[in-house]
């Protein structure tokens, strides 16, 4: 965070002031999805336990998403990391020194946050896609009945 020359120390912020603070760190249930719209960095919790939380939901917003290193059972964190929109972290250095290079280049910030949204926008009509693979075995499934 040292390229953002935030000073040591917090200041409280009302939901007003949300657009023109620098750094959030939300403590509120229910409202972080519709706060990630103002990031240009988002790290989702989660990944240094045993689950990690939402990653479309800041992705959504055309934005890098930072998550830990217990992710190999999500499939949004391995297919974010592997087109450019996700970065594992392993430990607070790695995550200090990537928060510096993406603030530092907004070439490469750009590209992972297009990467991070052209990801969700992919995958959008998922449980439509879904719906019709149950109709068809609900379909197969009655069909089986019928013949026996």
């Amino acid at each position: 965070l040292s390229t953002v020359n935030c000073p040591l120390g917090f200041a409280a912020s009302l939901r007003e002031e949300l657009s023109t603070a620098e750094v959030r760190i939300i403590d509120c249930f229910g409202l972080l999805s519709s706060i990630y719209r103002y990031g240009q960095i988002a790290y989702v919790g989660g990944g240094f336990g045993v689950g990690i939380h939402n990653l479309p939901e800041a992705a959504v917003w055309g934005i890098p998403v930072f998550f830990g290193p217990n992710n190999e059972h999500f499939q949004e964190a391995q297919e974010l990391k592997k087109n450019g929109g996700g970065l594992e972290i392993h430990n607070y250095e790695e995550f200090a020194a990537r928060m510096d290079e993406l603030t530092a280049d907004p070439a490469s910030l750009l590209k992972r946050g297009e990467a991070a949204g052209g990801y969700v926008k992919g995958n959008a009509g998922a449980t439509e896609i879904i719906l019709r693979q149950l109709t068809v075995l609900r379909v197969a499934k009655r069909q089986s009945r019928a013949d026996s």
